[in-house]
């Protein structure tokens, strides 16, 4: 599974389930995803929530960006169809 994370580099994926948490204050979203490539039953990320542009829901298809195997950016692919 963390074969799939790069230590630095972009990884796409569809998201499968997310929850919202708060940690001192600070909004973060736990998000299981199937990531391009993956076979198992997908990987879990915590997102912070300045690095999206809106709330990731099910079904978003997201490009990730890594450094140092930490989520570094978001892109939501959809928004790239509008």
């Amino acid at each position: 599974m963390t074969d799939l994370i790069p230590t630095i580099g972009d990884v796409s994926g569809s998201v499968l389930r997310v929850q919202q948490l708060s940690i001192h204050g600070d909004i973060y979203y736990e998000v299981e995803m199937q990531l391009e490539g993956q076979t198992d039953q997908g990987v879990r990320l915590r997102l912070a929530n300045h690095l999206c542009e809106r709330p990731p829901v099910m079904g978003d298809s997201l490009t990730l960006s890594f450094l140092l195997r930490q989520v570094n950016g978001v892109k939501f692919r959809d928004a790239d169809a509008s």
